[in-house]
């Protein structure tokens, strides 16, 4: 131990013994590369960042029972905190008197201040109590922690805690205020601190960690995992440690590898760095293609051993391989998106992994958890099992997963343990987590939900139980494995749905009284017991620990030593197979010991710790071997590292030591030499600072800040290598370091490239760029405004009418209103307003208004007079509104032309769906824009005929969708509109929608009569009804199971032809209709309708079985997002097949929508294909931060499938003034626009098309215009495949002087130039070479 403080010495660094052969080692960056140097240390990690993940619920957990019939409460046992924090001053810890229940407060946030009972009790009794101890809990995490487990004292006793008469002791490990995290190395401070004080104080302990991380291999590989793994074992002490909320956070994926995995995951907008962690089999050799939202891809990355560093797409990518660890075989691999601007480029990226050999197995990927990233930051389709938080992903500890004791139901943020290759089980137990009613910062009681929560309400069982056991000498030994063995085996087992352990609920709910029965039928039932004056002794010595005649003794250490030493760091007690001292009871301080048991000549000594009486004996001098690598992390100026060293108890192995004196044990300070063994080092890694610690910035206050001085000139470097030493041998020049591997490098004009060009660290100098705002609006992306005023082909829109079917139309706007004071606005039916004299013919309601009334309501307008009196139509919501501005706006206010500005406009004002459609389909909440299909079918309808009548060509523009239906086109307002579309001149226009994210559908497959598979739903809390709507691919024909949240299960539902089964479910006192639709009538498929009233809160089961399989897929539907309750969702959501209906009519353009700033995906945009497989969307177009109109002549900016829908219809407007109104293609129908548009679409590089996210590609008019042109010149076969008629074959031949020329109306050609005249379209193309 020598050797490692003095080298750590050296090299300028600060050691902490943690005990049992781990420490924390504190050293300044710009020296991590002397980490080598340290002699014992075996390996090192970086600290890891964790967050911080009623008489009720205590009754759930069957506790109240034990008070009376154990008489135990936890009195006399530490209940350790390691969180953010505690209110002191809270009534719940104070005595009756006033005085504090609190023995400690170790305050990591500053500097490890520590207070005491007797500091605090003075606190407490004067005027300004943080004057004294100056502890708050501003987050309040810690504090309702703590009541949870321990509240007590003087009030009301529904507030009371689990072990409302336990001391309490709390390490505040978050900083900075309202911040919710604490770093690993932190925690092991806590625990070692824990440690002394419970020695100190004689108590027996418990701890309470409802911290977690997703860092890491959740395999207890780490040193963080080890040491918390090391203290289980070897401590007398309970360590309780909440599963995480990442149950449904969609931050993992994993599964079996194949030979390609594409994973989908959505960065938010202001991600400003995001890692992932991936762990893969030991023999498979991989690689990755990263693919950016904007569709640059990295090519093929091979991960091979070492780093990597790609840029792609304006975006930094640095990928590290660590290779074996010395703990972790398989090591990891670390991907880091760094932005080259201020974020992550948002939307939708992909991560291909390939598989290079034959090798398969189970991979998995993490990001990190819930508080570290944005909310909408997240992987597409995630697996919900291995969530489970770091560390209670360690096996000796007791992890504790979160249910909801009102419904019995499993909480679904609950982290989960691996269900597949399980060496062990986690979680451990579950307990009540949900509106949990505790202490609050202030002295007040409030609710909160989370696994931390659970946790400590079997922190606090823990704390009754060793009262009982260890305070009052039932069970000395009831620690460690012993008592985690008691409380799963005793776990309330009640839910039939569930094999027990379960990765979900692991052995069950919590239940005291049911452990402590089983202890007590334990001591009762032994089949031997200690004889009554040996138990009398073990209670003495438990009482008195101290004492003379009771003096501890240590029997066996485990170390892990340097050859031909015996120095140890171990203290007496730490072993957990010392009989004498866990029977007294005493933990001495752990840096004041250094002394060595010697074993008898067996080997073996002493009494077992399972009080059989039996001998265990343990190696001395045992030891590890082998080398070490420290690869991959990146140290933190001023953090702490965690460091194993030589002295690793969990490691150890070898030989057995020098056998002492036969049998005799006692108490030596002389080293005994241990078996030979050899440890080594291998180089490491330097690796740079980024956060904490001392400042590293160059001086910039002041008249001494150079970046401020006219006469120096900054640029961004990359670098290698200690940057900061080297430069400062330039007193004229700093360095100011970004990151490990990228910098500001600061210097005179007239020197900055001398030092660039002499300085072996910089790779790289970036000479940099002017940059000005950049923002593209969706109308510019589509290229429409470069024919709006186009010499050779002006294309507007005019002659054309685009009809929107949508919420109205402020027709009032000048936008809207012609130079002339004339309405743009030919038609407005008003389904909201009533006037018998004006309802449109062949329509049941509303109104009609001409374009005469319009523009008598414009003039009196002008006139002050009220127009509304004349034309009473409003646009109350404005999306109808901002579609029209966006589509055809004139551009009075430049900022606004819409991509048809010549054109007209007809508008449908849909009156909102009658309450009872809406509980019909049990939409959630009340809100506007919530229309019925029918009234959408007939606003179709309307414009249709409008269109016949004025006999002119129209888009109708439907920005309007359903997440119900089949989603093959087969709906009735799919099929009408195909109708439609049938007529030239007439194209229908809508959206996929917003639901590519909102995990409303999921889809799944069978392979064979027989199969399974299960569909969990998610019931939000303020859900009362819901409709699922489950569609099976025909000839196939499935049934139907369902497990409530409660675990009540309704066995296999038979279908029967067109016939519904009503189910009740008894606790949840839900009502279910299931219906099957065998076959459905329009598509021949079968149809399972599920509609359930009074649905409860929690984690639904269907259970689709396959009765006869042969296609094999399903698809289930929930309403769209804005009509169900917030958080009821499909846990498994599938992103795909999520275009709303009528998206998926066969005639209609569907348009989805991208980022047109960036080219990127965006994933909310609804995707194809449809369920039969067609092609869907057909085109994609901008759709984020257009600038439009606004109800009251002002502007507004909106984002959405509807931008992209309007953009498109406008541009179709365009098309068909080109060819129906100025006769380039008479015959224009709704086949041929989609041609054109998807011949001109332009087409990421390395994506194939067509795909479900862009269709045939990305909305370009001059791109379809282009290829108009490419078109015309081709040769027959392509001319009568696209205008209907063969463009040369009634050439005549006409000779001139330049020779021979071809020559008709459509096509001249000589030697010079290729000539096409397609009506007004003139095209002049110079020969090649000429």
């Amino acid at each position: 131990m020598d050797k490692v403080v003095q080298s750590v010495d050296k090299i300028g660094g600060k050691l902490e013994n943690l005990g049992f052969g781990f420490g924390i080692v504190t050293i300044k960056a710009v020296d991590i590369n002397r980490i080598s140097e340290l002699q014992g240390v075996q390996y090192a990690e970086l600290p890891k960042v964790l967050f911080t993940s009623d008489i009720n619920s205590n009754r759930a957990a069957c506790v109240p029972q034990v008070y009376s019939e154990y008489n135990s409460t936890g009195a006399g046992v530490l209940v350790g905190f390691i969180d953010t924090g505690i209110d002191y001053t809270h009534p719940a810890f104070r005595n009756a008197d006033g005085t504090t229940r609190i023995d400690y407060i170790y305050d990591l946030s500053t500097l490890g201040k520590v207070y005491d009972r007797n500091t605090i009790n003075q606190a407490l009794r004067a005027q300004n109590p943080l004057s004294i101890v100056d502890i708050t809990d501003p987050i309040g995490h810690g504090t309702h922690v703590a009541g949870i487990a321990c509240a007590g004292g003087n009030i009301n006793r529904q507030y009371y805690g689990v072990a409302y008469e336990s001391s309490i002791a709390m390490v505040k490990t978050t900083r900075y205020g309202f911040a919710n995290y604490a770093l690993s190395t932190q925690i092991m401070r806590g625990i070692r601190f824990l440690i002394d004080k419970s020695a100190e104080l004689n108590k027996p302990l418990v701890i309470n960690i409802s911290l977690s991380t997703n860092d890491g291999a959740h395999n207890g590989t780490s040193l963080f995992e080890q040491y918390i793994q090391t203290v289980c074992t070897l401590e007398r002490v309970a360590i309780v440690i909440a599963a995480g909320n990442e149950g449904e956070a969609a931050h993992h994926v994993g599964g079996e590898l194949r030979e390609q995995i594409s994973i989908g995951f959505t960065v938010s907008e202001g991600e400003p760095r995001l890692s992932l962690q991936l762990y893969k089999p030991l023999l498979s050799n991989l690689s990755i293609v990263l693919t950016t939202p904007s569709g640059v891809r990295s090519g093929d990355i091979v991960l091979s051993e070492g780093y990597k560093d790609v840029t792609i797409g304006g975006n930094r990518c640095l990928i590290y391989n660590t290779g074996p660890r010395p703990f972790d075989i398989s090591g990891e691999i670390i991907i880091s998106f760094v932005p080259v601007g201020e974020n992550i480029s948002p939307g939708e990226w992909t991560l291909t992994i390939k598989t290079l050999n034959q090798y398969r197995g189970l991979y998995d990927i993490w990001m990190p958890i819930t508080e570290g990233l944005n909310p909408n930051t997240r992987f597409l389709q995630p697996n919900v099992y291995n969530t489970l938080g770091i560390p209670a992903t360690v096996e000796a500890a007791i992890s504790v997963g979160s249910y909801d004791y009102k419904t019995n139901n499993l909480s679904p943020f609950s982290g989960r343990g691996r269900l597949l290759n399980v060496s062990f089980n986690k979680p451990d137990l579950s307990a009540p987590g949900e509106g949990i009613l505790s202490s609050v910062e202030g002295g007040g009681f409030d609710s909160k939900s989370g696994t931390s929560m659970a946790a400590p309400h079997v922190a606090g069982i823990c704390a009754l139980l060793l009262q009982w056991g260890v305070v009052k000498g039932n069970d000395p030994f009831l620690f460690g494995d012993r008592l985690k063995y008691y409380l799963m085996r005793a776990a309330k087992r009640e839910r039939t749905d569930v094999t027990y352990p379960n990765p979900s609920w692991g052995y069950g709910t919590v239940c005291a009284d049911n452990t402590f029965s089983l202890l007590k039928a334990s001591q009762e039932g032994r089949l031997y017991q200690l004889s009554d004056d040996y138990r009398q002794e073990n209670i003495e010595q438990s009482v008195t620990p101290n004492s003379p005649q009771n003096q501890p003794q240590q029997n066996a250490i485990l170390q892990n030593q340097q050859p031909g030493t015996g120095s140890n760091t171990n203290q007496v007690g730490n072993n957990a197979q010392q009989f004498q001292q866990n029977t007294t009871g005493t933990t001495p301080n752990l840096d004041a010991q250094q002394n060595q048991g010697q074993l008898g000549a067996s080997g073996s000594t002493g009494i077992g710790f399972a009080q059989q009486g039996q001998t265990q004996g343990a190696g001395l001098g045992q030891q590890i071997t082998g080398t070490n690598n420290l690869q991959g992390n990146q140290f933190q100026v001023g953090q702490t590292v965690a460091t194993g060293q030589g002295e690793q108890l969990a490691n150890t192995q070898g030989a057995t030591g020098s056998a002492g004196v036969g049998g005799a044990t006692g108490l030596t300070n002389q080293p005994i030499t241990g078996a030979a063994g050899q440890t080594g080092t291998i180089p490491v890694t330097p690796q740079i600072a980024q956060e904490g610690g001392p400042n590293q910035n160059p001086q910039i206050s002041g008249e001494s800040n150079l970046f401020l001085d006219p006469n120096y000139r900054y640029f961004a470097i990359e670098y290698q290598g200690d940057i900061k030493r080297a430069i400062s041998s330039y007193p004229d020049a700093d360095v100011l370091i970004l990151d490990e591997f990228n910098a500001v490098l600061v210097a005179p004009i007239n020197r900055v490239f001398e030092i660039a060009k002499n300085v072996p660290e910089v790779v790289n100098l970036d000479t940099g760029r002017l940059y000005t705002l950049s923002a593209l609006s969706p109308v510019e992306a589509s290229q429409a405004p470069l024919f709006h005023n186009n010499v050779y082909l002006p294309l507007d829109g005019s002659g054309v009418i685009i009809g929107i079917v949508d919420s109205g139309i402020d027709y009032l706007n000048e936008e809207f209103i012609r130079e002339d004071d004339t309405s743009r606005v030919v038609r407005i039916w008003d389904q909201t307003v009533q006037t018998p004299n004006e309802i449109p013919i062949g329509f049941p309601f509303g109104t009609e208004y001409t374009e005469q009334q319009l523009n008598t309501a414009i003039k009196a307008k002008r006139a002050g007079s009220d127009p509304y009196a004349i034309v009473p139509s409003r646009d109350e919501i404005g999306h109808g509104t901002h579609m029209a501005g966006i589509a055809a706006a004139r551009g009075k206010n430049p900022a606004l032309v819409g991509a048809a500005p010549g054109s007209d406009l007809a508008i449908v004002k849909l009156k909102e769906a009658p309450q009872g459609s809406l509980d019909y389909f049990y939409a959630y909440g009340q809100g506007r824009g919530r229309y019925g299909n029918v009234d959408v079918l007939l606003g179709v309808k309307y414009l249709y005929n409008l269109a016949l009548q004025l006999r002119r060509p129209m888009v109708i523009y439907i920005p309007l969708g359903t997440n119900l239906g089949s989603h093959d086109g087969n709906s009735s307002i799919e099929r009408y509109i195909d109708e439609v579309s049938k007529i030239r001149g007439i194209i229908v226009v809508t959206t996929v929608g917003n639901q590519g994210e909102a995990d409303n559908h999921t889809t799944g497959t069978l392979t064979k009569n027989g199969d399974s598979s299960i569909i969990e739903l998610r019931i939000g809390q303020n859900q009362r009804n819901i409709l699922i709507d489950i569609w099976v691919g025909k000839p196939d024909k499935y049934s139907l199971s369902i497990v409530s949240p409660s675990g009540e299960i309704i066995q296999r539902i038979p279908p029967r032809l067109n016939q519904a089964v009503d189910v009740n479910f008894v606790y949840e006192r839900t009502k279910m209709n299931i219906e099957y639709f065998i076959p459905e009538n329009t598509t021949g498929d079968e149809r399972i309708l599920i509609r359930a009233e009074n649905i409860r809160e929690g984690i639904w089961q269907f259970k689709i079985i396959g009765d006869l399989v042969v296609s094999g897929r399903y698809d289930a539907y929930l309403l769209q997002k804005e009509l169900l309750a917030p958080d009821t969702k499909f846990l498994s959501g599938n992103q795909y097949t999520t275009l709303t209906p009528p998206a998926t009519s066969r005639r209609i353009i569907s348009v989805a929508y991208y980022n047109q700033n960036n080219n990127a995906t965006v994933g909310e945009s609804g995707r194809g294909y449809t369920r039969d497989n067609r092609i869907k969307p057909d085109i994609a177009a901008g759709g984020i931060n257009a600038l439009t109109t606004d109800v009251g002549g002002g502007t507004v900016t909106i984002s959405g499938a509807s931008v992209a829908g309007a953009v498109t219809a406008g541009c179709c407007a365009i098309l068909l003034q080109w060819g129906v109104v100025e006769k380039n293609d008479p015959t224009m129908y709704a086949a041929n626009i989609k041609t054109y548009l998807y011949r001109g679409a332009t087409k990421r590089e390395g994506d194939v098309y067509p795909n479900p996210q862009w269709g045939y590609g990305m909305l370009n008019m001059k791109g379809v215009f282009d290829n108009i042109r490419s078109v015309i010149n081709m040769k027959a076969d392509s001319a009568v495949e696209v205008f209907g008629q063969d463009a040369i074959s009634n050439d005549r031949v006409v000779k001139s002087r330049n020779g021979e020329r071809y020559d008709n109306n459509t096509h001249v050609q000589d030697k010079d130039f290729i000539e096409y005249n397609k009506g007004n379209l003139l095209i002049r193309i110079p020969r090649r070479g000429r």
